[in-house]
Formats: structure tokens, sequence, C-alpha cells
């Protein structure tokens, strides 16, 4: 058989949270297998590199169709399924599901079938809307048990069986070997005696991150020689929330042991530097951030929400949502400890390599693709 001519679009050109687990997919199967073209929504570093790699790449902003837009949407309608017939394309993977609005009507006009992955809950009634009839994707890709249960009565009926919860991956080598060489400790002037606690995200409400800050706090009430580190920023920030947060520093006296250190790109320079990674966020799908720094043998502990129980070796790295007592025994148990987090990041690492790594993801991946392809999924 051919190898499946595949477009896939996606809103983020960063290696992130969205886009590693797909790079870890492709980046296993082979071209003989496979031919991605890739449609950015925006420039930016992954997208160049898989440009300095060779890969088939647009840059292209899509369009909603509305009636308030009815030119600019056409344009991207007509465009789209040009594209798709010129480059003899045989499916569409969808990277995030709220751009699929943006690509099903060409997908229907050109009788393309679509896989879209969902990276967040489905909520009001956008899947009833933009899943529905006769604008149906082939599959719709859940990352999280979770995810689907709280998604699934957004879903219409008829695409429940062709609903798939696959769990999410990495490329644990490529990770790996995108280190710099950066020592962010030094340069942050934390010696080899400090403890470092580190979390990384959006500067968002839903993060919580006013528990990171109250964690850190509890420990260094205990005496317990340890630094915090928020890594994130950018677009992901909203400026009052960030307020809130330097304020809560400023009152508990952290201002030397609790640090905002914006965003870091490569990620792997920023796990290099931690001892422990917290994750405090009230809901997740499936969080990237947790498995990159397993996958680099840093022991990790996360609130018992949304799919973090599935991206963590056991429950023994999870504390009821809130409870930041709980989550500040269980820290400073490995604060204190120095051979229990090298035990347990040693089964952190293990467990990514053995659930999450590229080749276990791309099997998913392959199997969803060669059913679409082979139109047992199409309606």
């Amino acid at each position: 058989m051919n190898a499946m001519r595949i477009l896939v679009v996606t809103g983020n050109p960063y290696l992130a949270s969205t886009t590693r687990p797909l790079d870890a997919a492709l980046g296993v199967l082979s071209r003989q297998e496979v031919i991605p073209h890739f449609l950015f929504l925006r420039p930016g570093p992954w997208q160049q590199e898989l440009v300095a790699r060779g890969e088939t790449v647009v840059v292209r902003s899509l369009s909603w169709p509305s009636k308030n837009n009815l030119m600019s949407s056409s344009l991207t309608i007509s465009w789209l399924v040009a594209y798709l017939i010129r480059n003899r394309i045989d499916l569409i993977h969808c990277n995030e599901h709220e751009h699929y609005p943006a690509v099903r009507h060409a997908a229907h006009l050109a009788r393309r079938p679509t896989l879209v992955t969902l990276h967040y809950n489905l909520e009001g009634s956008f899947g009833r809307w933009a899943f529905a009839a006769p604008y149906s994707p082939g599959v719709l890709q859940f990352l999280s048990r979770r995810q689907y249960e709280l998604s699934k009565s957004d879903v219409p009926r008829y695409l429940e069986s062709r609903t798939y919860v696959t769990g999410s991956g990495l490329s644990v080598s490529k990770l790996r070997s995108s280190a710099t060489g950066r020592n962010l400790r030094k340069e942050l002037g934390i010696d080899d005696n400090t403890v470092v606690l580190g979390t990384a995200g959006a500067i968002r409400p839903r993060k919580r991150l006013e528990d990171f800050v109250q964690l850190v706090a509890k420990l260094r009430q205990q005496n317990l020689p340890v630094v915090g580190l928020i890594a994130g920023g950018g677009k992901s920030l909203e400026k009052p929330y960030k307020e809130s947060l330097d304020a809560l520093v400023e009152k508990l006296n952290l201002r030397n042991f609790c640090r905002f250190i914006g965003f870091i790109y490569p990620c792997t320079d920023f796990y290099k530097a931690l001892d422990i990674y917290v994750h405090t966020s009230s809901m997740e799908i499936f969080c990237m951030a947790m498995c990159e720094a397993q996958a680099m043998g840093v022991p990790c502990l996360a609130y018992d929400v949304g799919g973090n129980r599935e991206a963590v070796p056991d429950e023994s790295c999870l504390v009821p949502l809130g409870v930041v007592e709980a989550l500040a025994r269980k820290v400073a148990m490995l604060v204190r400890d120095t051979e229990l987090r090298r035990t347990r990041g040693t089964l952190a690492a293990r467990f990514v390599e053995e659930q999450l790594d590229a080749p276990v993801y791309a099997s998913k991946v392959r199997k969803l693709y060669s059913l679409l392809r082979e139109g047992k999924l199409v309606t």
C-alpha cells in the first residue's frame, strides 16, 4: 500500500504540550507509511525546525466560515480544497479541535476524512455544533479517560463509535537531546545544597499557582532548603493573576525563594535544574509538563485531577485537589531523603519510557490513520 499523505493542521508553532505527541508519532512513522504536510496558522520555532529538516510546511491563517466573513472564509475553503487535491492528501489531522471549524467545509467538499485531536475538554455546545453532519470528523481522539468522561455529553451520539482514548506520548530521546547545556541553577545562583521545586505552564488561575507558592512557604517554615521556580509567561500570562501571585510572594517573604523565571525554550533546560516537579493545576487533560519532567528523571507530585492518574507511575504521586498540607508532607519526604528522590525519579523515567515513549504512542496513531484511510470510520 502507498504511503498515506496527511495534512497536519496546528495552531501551535512551538514544540510544546499540544505538539510534542504529534511530533513523537510522526518521528517514528516511516515515510513509507506516512508523508506529512504541515499547515501552521502562525510561524514559530517548531515550524522552522520542520522547514530545516526538509518537511513540506505552509504557514497560513484560516478563517472560520461565517455570514459576516464570507469573502475571507470562501478564500480559505477554496485554497484548502485546491491544496488537498493538488497534493493528493488522503486525510487531515486537525491537531487542536478548536481549529476544526476552519477546515471542516473543505474536508467535506474534497471528501477527505479528518482525525480531530482534543487537547481540552469540550464545553458548552461546541462539539454538537462543530462535529454535526454533514461535517462530522472520521475520528475523535481524546487523550485521557477523564477528558472523555467530562466531554462525552457534547459528542454527537453517532460519533461514539468513532471516538478513541489513546493517552499521549513524547519522544524521550528527542526531549533529552534537546538540552543546550545551559546551567539554569548556576544562572539563578542556586547552590547544590538547595532542593529546587519547579512547575511549568500558563500563568492563569486554573493552574492554582498560589498553592505552589504556599507550598514553598510551608517547606521554608520547616527550615527545609528549598527554592521554587515557576516557568511560563508570554501570551499564556494573565496580568491580574500574576500581580496577585507577586503580592502573595511578598506577603510570605518569599522573594528570594519563589521565583517566576519566564518562558524557557527548550523546556529541557528547565527540567535539568529541578529536583522535584510539582503540578498544582485544578484541571489537566494529559499534562505534558509532568511527562517531560518525569522523562528527565525528575519525580513528580500533582493533584488527583483530570488525566493525572494516567500520567504518573502510581497513586503515591497524587494528593486531593487543594490540600496543600498533604502536598507539603509528600514533598518534604522527598526533600529530606536524597535516595528516595533518586528512586522515585528513576521510576518516573521508566514509566514514561515504557508507557508514553514515541513508539508506543505512534502505534496508536498509526491505527487511527489506517482505519481512516480504509474508510472504516467514515460515513
